[in-house]
């Protein structure tokens, strides 16, 4: 067993443990995403099936960007709404049904970042092509 796989293990045993026998929320978001992917990052390291392949420095890399990138953006939010009060889901319906929303506006800053989305795809897919299929000539 590698040393990933008994990291991610403890992990994932240490936030079961938490959540039932320390009062912690066990539906948080960040939890339940930690929860699963301490424990599927474990279990695909333990290399169980001969058909599964070492992973690279960058696929490791690109896992954990996107894996920090969500905890990050729920710890932006849990901090910025610490300390507010939590309202009904049906007072939140009745403050929001007042305002008035620019579509135009809307639809542009939705276009945009599916742009973004896009181009920020295409680099991701292209860096992994030519890793895959032009390696680096070493030299002797």
């Amino acid at each position: 067993m590698s040393i990933l796989s008994i990291i991610c293990f403890i992990i994932f045993f240490t936030l079961i443990a938490t959540s039932l026998f320390g009062g912690k929320d066990l539906f948080s978001p960040a939890r339940i995403f930690s929860i699963i992917w301490t424990l599927a990052l474990g279990l695909t390291d333990l290399k169980l099936s001969r058909f599964q392949l070492e992973w690279s420095f960058y696929s490791f890399y690109a896992l954990a960007v996107a894996l920090s990138s969500f905890l990050l953006g729920c710890f932006v939010v849990y901090t910025i709404n610490y300390g507010n009060k939590i309202y009904s889901l049906s007072r939140i319906k009745n403050r929001f049904s007042h305002i008035k929303i620019d579509s135009k506006r809307f639809l542009l800053i939705i276009l945009l970042i599916f742009i973004l989305y896009i181009i920020s795809y295409i680099v991701n897919t292209l860096a992994t092509v030519i890793y895959l299929f032009f390696p680096v000539i070493q030299q002797n």
